[in-house]
């Protein structure tokens, strides 16, 4: 939430879009219920279809 916070305030930069690619890639199956995969699944999926709107909003 914080990254994704930081990134959508306009204060985010690279590092921040990499470490949600890392924890997109870490997070799956390490729950005990399906709520982390699914959170997961919304935020790679926007990652991938938005990449460039992400990217935009980086600075420097």
């Amino acid at each position: 939430m914080r990254l994704l916070n930081r990134i959508d305030t306009g204060r985010g930069v690279r590092a921040d879009l990499e470490a949600l690619e890392n924890l997109c890639r870490l997070l799956p199956g390490s729950g005990r219920c399906g709520l982390i995969d699914g959170a997961v699944t919304v935020v790679d999926s926007s990652l991938h279809q938005f990449r460039e709107e992400y990217e935009a909003l980086l600075t420097a």
